[in-house]
């Protein structure tokens, strides 16, 4: 009697696994209906790279540069803010914090 009910939970389990395997296996829908709108247009691979490997250090460096705090009671605090947050939005592009980092410069 013991034995059967073994039997039966591993039967369950083994049917659990081939559903949870079979399922990462099979993409979604959505996830190809994402990948289409890429089909067919150019990857900056350089940017692809440098985002991957600097991005995190570059925004870090630039937060601490250029952060808002630093021009409160200035005219250039709206400007800071602005640019800060653009920063924040694209913390993992390398090449739209570069630009950023070019209007600081020239702008501040």
């Amino acid at each position: 009697m013991n034995n059967n009910i073994w039997k039966y939970i591993v039967v369950i389990e083994s049917l659990v696994i081939v559903h949870l395997v079979r399922k990462i296996r099979r993409p979604s829908k959505n996830n190809l209906e994402e990948l289409k709108q890429y089909k067919g247009k150019d990857v900056d691979v350089g940017n692809v790279i440098d985002s991957i490997h600097g991005a995190k250090s570059l925004f870090k460096q630039l937060s601490k540069k250029y952060h808002p705090d630093k021009y409160t009671n200035t005219d250039k605090h709206a400007i800071a803010l602005d640019i800060y947050q653009r920063m924040t939005n694209n913390r993992r592009n390398f090449k739209v914090l570069k630009e950023l980092e070019n209007e600081a410069v020239s702008n501040l």
